[in-house]
C-alpha cells in the first residue's frame, strides 16, 4: 500500500549509539568457569585486577578441581 512504510508497524526504533561491552570467560573439555562482564575500558591493571586475579583461579578451581 502506497505510504506504508512509514506507519508504526513498518518501523524500528534505532539508537545512534552504539553499547559494547567486553565479556571474559574460561572453559574447556571439563567445564565452564566463572563469567566476568567488564565494563569501559579495558586496560592491563584492570584486567589483571578483575579477571586474573579475581576469576582466573576460580574458574580453574571450578573447571579442574583444583585447591
Amino acid at each position: 500500500m502506497l505510504g506504508e512504510d512509514c506507519t508504526a508497524e513498518c518501523t524500528t526504533a534505532t539508537m545512534k549509539q552504539t553499547l559494547s561491552i567486553m565479556v571474559w570467560g574460561g572453559m574447556s573439555r571439563d567445564g565452564v568457569g566463572h563469567l566476568q562482564v567488564l565494563n569501559g575500558t579495558v586496560n592491563a591493571e584492570k584486567y589483571v585486577k578483575d579477571v586474573l586475579e579475581s576469576k582466573l583461579l576460580a574458574s580453574a578451581r571450578v573447571i579442574f578441581g583444583a585447591d
